[in-house]
C-alpha cells in the first residue's frame, strides 16, 4: 500500500488558490438584499487594485463635481478652499437642495448664504464637500458609472448602517469610511 505524502497546509491552500477560478461575485443575495438591485452579469466587473481604483475615483470626482476652470490636480488641494459651484454641482448630482447638502457638510444655512456671496468655502468646509464627493464617486464607480443607481443607493436607509442613509453616514469621516468599507465588501462579494 503506497504511503501518501502529507503536504503542509499552506502549500495546499496556495495550490487550491491557483486552481480556483476568479469569480465576479459570490454573494448574489447580498446585492438583492442590501442594494435592492440585481448584480451585474458575470464577467463584466473588472478586478482592480485599490491604488488604481482610488486614482480612478479621484479623477471621476474631479470630472463630476469641479467646474472646468477649477479642476485641480487632486481633491487633496482643499487648503485654498473649493469654489461655491462645488456645492451646487454636488446638490444637482445627489438630487438635493443646496441647504440639504450644506447640512450634510455641517454648514448652517446662514453660513452657506455667506459662502455663496464670498464665492468659495473655507478649507475645513471644502474637506467635508470633498468627502461627500468621494463617497458619491465611489458609489457611482461601484455601479459602473450609473449615477442614478448610486443616488438611489445613497439616499435610502440601510439596515447595515443601523437605519441611516449612507449619505447621512458620510457626513462624518468615520461614517464615510464605513460606507466605503461596505461598498468594498460588496464589490468583492464579501457578505456583510
Amino acid at each position: 500500500m503506497p504511503t501518501q505524502q502529507k503536504t503542509p497546509r499552506k502549500a495546499r491552500e496556495t495550490e487550491a488558490q491557483r486552481t480556483a477560478k476568479p469569480t465576479v461575485s459570490t454573494a448574489k443575495g447580498v446585492y438583492a438584499h442590501v442594494l435592492g438591485v440585481r448584480p451585474p452579469p458575470r464577467g463584466t466587473r473588472k478586478a482592480t487594485s485599490r491604488r488604481r481604483t482610488m486614482a480612478l475615483i479621484h479623477r471621476r470626482v474631479a470630472q463630476i463635481f469641479l467646474p472646468r476652470r477649477a479642476v485641480w490636480a487632486t481633491l487633496g488641494d482643499v487648503s485654498r478652499g473649493h469654489p461655491y459651484e462645488v456645492c451646487v454641482a454636488l446638490a444637482a448630482k445627489l438630487g438635493l437642495s443646496e441647504n440639504e447638502v450644506g447640512a450634510l457638510a455641517s454648514i448652517e444655512p446662514k453660513t452657506l448664504a455667506r459662502r455663496r456671496a464670498e464665492g468659495k468655502f473655507r478649507p475645513l468646509e471644502s474637506e467635508r464637500f470633498a468627502r461627500l464627493a468621494r463617497v458619491f464617486a465611489l458609489t457611482a464607480e461601484f455601479f459602473d458609472g450609473d449615477e442614478n443607481a448610486a443616488r438611489v443607493w445613497l439616499l435610502r436607509e440601510r439596515d447595515v448602517l443601523r437605519g441611516l442613509k449612507p449619505i447621512e453616514a458620510a457626513s462624518t469621516e468615520a461614517g464615510a469610511r464605513e460606507v466605503e468599507r461596505i461598498l468594498t465588501r460588496l464589490d468583492h462579494g464579501i457578505p456583510l
